[in-house]
């Protein structure tokens, strides 16, 4: 009889970061680069992201303007939903009694 056939087990395997496979550490990153880029006000529980919103054309200079994404999610029945969700030219505008980010 012939000897049976070994098949590799490591073949397809992600690479290696230290001791963790690379497909563990990926959303853990996401994670942290996504807190590094938003804040959030703990009282109304709305998000703030700030970026820079650049226009241009053909024939123009680009503009570069700072804008501001307010948004409140909200989990009803298991599910996330989006229950404010604002953009503002400038930065957040935090603090408002309301809880609004106006």
């Amino acid at each position: 009889m012939a000897d049976p056939t070994e098949i590799p087990k490591c073949i397809d395997d992600p690479p290696l970061i230290l001791l963790w496979r690379v497909d563990d550490l990926v959303p853990i990153v996401l994670c942290l680069v996504i807190g590094i880029f938003i804040s959030r006000d703990p009282a109304s529980g709305t998000i703030y992201i700030t970026g820079t919103h650049v226009t241009s054309g053909p024939a123009a200079k680009p503009v570069n303007t700072s804008r501001t994404y307010a948004l409140r999610v909200e989990f009803k029945n298991y599910r996330p939903v989006v229950v404010f969700l604002d953009s503002y030219p400038g930065e957040p505008r935090v603090g408002a009694t309301d809880g609004s980010p106006r």
